[in-house]
């Protein structure tokens, strides 16, 4: 049997515009996609669209513990930053 688990988050991240968190992550090597998604009426919607979308992270199956840490510190070092 085989299970299939993928998970999408979308994160908020005002002030901060979710293109530079992105970036930001990226020089981490942490790979994430700023945006709408094709979502248009859900960030319309939240309020979201004007300041470029949300952040969207993708943590799958084959994503290791040490992966996912390293994104948690990352964004906590951008919170700390930006607070």
């Amino acid at each position: 049997m085989c299970v299939y688990i993928e998970c999408r988050a979308g994160l908020e991240t005002r002030p901060v515009p979710p293109r530079q968190v992105a970036e930001e992550l990226d020089e981490a090597n942490i790979f994430v996609w700023d945006g709408n998604y094709y979502a248009l009426a859900v960030t319309e919607r939240l309020g979201l669209e004007g300041s470029g979308g949300m952040v969207r992270v993708g943590p799958v199956h084959y994503n290791t513990l040490e992966e996912i840490k390293k994104f948690g510190e990352a964004l906590g070092k951008m919170v700390n930053t930006a607070g």
